[in-house]
């Protein structure tokens, strides 16, 4: 990508970057939301560094974007996935995610239940038929479609509907910058189910904004305040499934969402550029305020499945205080209650086990900033890339994500 090689290079060249990072992304979720203590919190610091990545990638590309040698950019995104790489060896060592676990002083079972091993179903068969998988990989997809197309041609309509010059990359980084804010104090006053509607229902508004207000400085404030709403929202759908999802299928699930929601960030920018391409980039505003409207139909259309697990969740927390990892999984396993065990206190973590899940969270923060990295780069970039290439905006979806 450095030598900024034909098109059709770049193009397969996003696609197989894309690839590895929807996988760690995907990997990374997964792990942390299986801790035991304070998974929701470890959460939110995972993709409040994803946001920071997002953050500085823009400020780096709109420099690169006005040079001549605009494509030397990519060189940073090698430096710091050679970075990511040397991390990731050398804190988990090619081992596997239990065995990981158990170093940071986790119960984990050994193997599965007999009640799960002679299940005729395959972990990825179990995951396919859960309903609630499903219904938050295209809440994810539709989420990360809209982030990504806000992200990337946010630029390219400030260009040519706001006259922007072209520091008009920086409302990217202010997007993104938004989303590295953190609104957990509004998420406990409100209730996680009912503050995704009120998000959703503010940036819907702001984008109305920004589509019928003509304003430069005003559209960047708004765009900055839809970073900031948007932010939460993905680690609020991460831990719903953390809380609900069987243990021994939760990593494949947090993957499978993670890795399907993926794909949005091609599709929905891929048919932004469609669209722009017969209607002129003024047509990314309706696009995005009939996406955000969708999100909405799927959260009140799945609302009822929603509000059943509530009972599980509340079952699963009072679980959590008064059995181990390994027991609770046996639990669940053969859907006993509370009452038909004797309460077993957590075994206490050595200092040694704590600082080396403090080690494994770091550790995996590094794959999200380079997704951020990435996510945030093509905003300032895309306009430079349709003028060296002279390719129409349709051809143009920044991220082509498997």
């Amino acid at each position: 990508m450095a030598p900024a090689l034909p098109f059709p290079v770049l193009v397969v060249s996003y696609a197989i970057n894309g690839l590895g990072v929807a996988m760690q992304d995907a990997q990374a979720n997964g792990f942390v939301a299986s801790f035991d203590t304070n998974a929701e919190a470890k959460m939110g610091i995972l993709h409040a560094v994803y946001g920071a990545g997002a953050l500085c990638s823009p400020i780096v590309s709109t420099q690169f974007a006005q040079m001549k040698h605009w494509s030397f950019f990519y060189l940073t995104s090698l430096g710091l996935a050679i970075i990511n790489t040397i991390v990731l060896v050398y804190i988990f060592r090619f081992k596997s995610q239990d065995e990981c676990l158990r170093e940071a002083g986790q119960v984990i079972p050994e193997r599965l239940t007999t009640e799960q091993s002679t299940n005729d179903k395959s972990t990825f068969r179990q995951i396919l038929g859960h309903k609630t998988v499903h219904l938050l990989a295209f809440y994810i997809l539709v989420y990360v479609g809209v982030e990504v197309t806000i992200g990337s041609w946010i630029v390219t309509y400030i260009i040519q509907e706001r006259h922007g010059g072209p520091s008009s990359g920086y409302i990217s980084a202010g997007f993104f910058g938004g989303k590295y804010q953190s609104l957990l104090w509004v998420n406990e006053k409100v209730g996680e189910r009912r503050v995704i509607f009120l998000y959703v229902l503010l940036v819907i508004g702001l984008e109305i904004v920004v589509w019928f207000v003509p304003s430069l400085i005003g559209n960047a404030v708004a765009v900055s305040f839809v970073g900031v709403l948007l932010g939460p929202m993905y680690p609020l759908a991460m831990n719903h499934a953390g809380r609900v999802l069987p243990r021994w299928i939760l990593t494949g699930s947090i993957g499978w969402i993670a890795g399907f929601g993926q794909a949005g960030s091609a599709l929905v920018p891929f048919m932004t550029g469609a669209i722009s391409s017969k209607y002129g980039i003024k047509s990314l505003q309706p696009l995005l305020v009939a996406m955000m409207g969708a999100l909405i139909i799927m959260k009140l259309f799945t609302l009822s499945m929603f509000e059943n697990t509530l009972e599980l969740e509340v079952r699963r927390e009072t679980l959590q205080k008064q059995v181990p990892g390994e027991l609770l999984s046996l639990l669940e396993a053969v859907d006993m209650d509370e009452g038909d065990v004797p309460t077993v206190e957590r075994p206490a973590k050595t200092q040694q086990q704590v600082m080396t899940a403090h080690r494994q969270l770091v550790a995996l923060c590094v794959p999200l900033f380079l997704a951020g990295w990435n996510d945030g780069t093509t905003g300032p970039l895309l306009p430079r890339i349709q003028s060296v290439y002279n390719v129409l905006e349709s051809f143009s979806s920044p991220f082509l994500k498997t």
